[in-house]
């Protein structure tokens, strides 16, 4: 690299030889750009939810039949709002990422 910073790793082969592999530090980068675009995905999918799942979870035992209604329900609202938001989320985090991802690249 052009600062001259490398990371150096040495296998042994043989009884008295010795190879050494040279890794660029853009790799360690990107892998754990990999790793942070990951853990996000999964953090965030615990968010997500429907409007039948919000709809189950968010109704009271005198809740209305119509699903319009339903709807309404401030249990509901509140779990489609954090569904919504955790999806916007991703979408942030998921651009940030790939940003880094061609910064860290980009010559």
């Amino acid at each position: 690299m052009e600062n001259g910073r490398r990371t150096s790793l040495f296998l042994m082969q043989g009884a008295f030889e010795r190879k050494e592999i040279t890794l660029d530090p853009r790799w360690f980068s990107s892998i754990g750009l990999i790793f942070d675009l990951v853990g996000s995905v999964i953090l965030v999918t615990g968010l997500f939810i429907s409007k039948k799942d919000a709809l189950e979870l968010g109704l009271d035992r005198w809740a209305s039949e119509k699903e319009e209604d339903n709807l309404l329900l401030p249990k509901v609202v509140d779990r489609l709002k954090q569904s919504n938001r955790a999806k916007i989320g991703l979408i942030f985090l998921l651009l940030g990422i790939l940003f880094q991802l061609i910064g860290t690249w980009a010559k």
